[in-house]
């Protein structure tokens, strides 16, 4: 694990994750992604089926997206962590907004203050983080424990790989 005052990579994780933020209409079609923020009782069967399979020690996470309001999103957070989650991801936007729209950061500050009142259920945050001026800034005004990013990161680590394999590929022609 590398770790930065707000931001962690995890190389490897004990964790199951179930992600209900995906608003792609192959997920929602069957009831899945996005669609399981409309069906909380199910969300938290899942989470406690989950839960209930693993060994204590590996975590059960959820990432949802912001729901049309905050009290919504709280109560759904609530059902999430009460099922067993033990940490919850939340992107800052609602099932209807693409990437291209501004995420919604200033709606996630009740959202995770309700996630921390559960001691040691971790705070994630998603959403519109292009740099780690970014990260602290919504760390910072969030109040959460660390950030998810994905889209900002990607040709980082095209760019990464790219290097690792020339220093293979160097490794391989000195040594041989």
């Amino acid at each position: 694990i590398i770790e930065f005052p707000f931001f962690r990579f995890i190389a490897m994780s004990l964790r199951s994750t179930s992600t209900w933020d995906a608003p792609k209409k192959f997920s929602t079609a069957g009831g899945m992604g996005a669609a399981l923020l409309d069906d909380p009782q199910r969300a938290a069967d899942i989470v406690r089926s989950i839960r209930s399979a693993l060994p204590s020690h590996i975590s059960v996470s959820a990432k949802i997206r912001l729901l049309k309001d905050t009290p919504s999103t709280i109560d759904f957070v609530r059902t999430l962590v009460s099922a067993g989650a033990s940490s919850i991801t939340v992107h800052a936007r609602t099932v209807g907004m693409k990437e291209q729209d501004e995420a919604l950061l200033e709606r996630l500050r009740p959202v995770i203050d309700s996630v921390k009142q559960y001691g040691g259920v971790e705070a994630v945050v998603n959403g519109d983080l292009y740099n780690r001026e970014d990260m602290a800034r919504v760390v910072e005004m969030s109040g959460a424990d660390s950030v998810m990013v994905a889209r900002p990161v990607s040709g980082v680590l095209f760019w990464l790989c790219d290097q690792m394999f020339c220093f293979f590929l160097l490794c391989f022609v000195l040594f041989i």
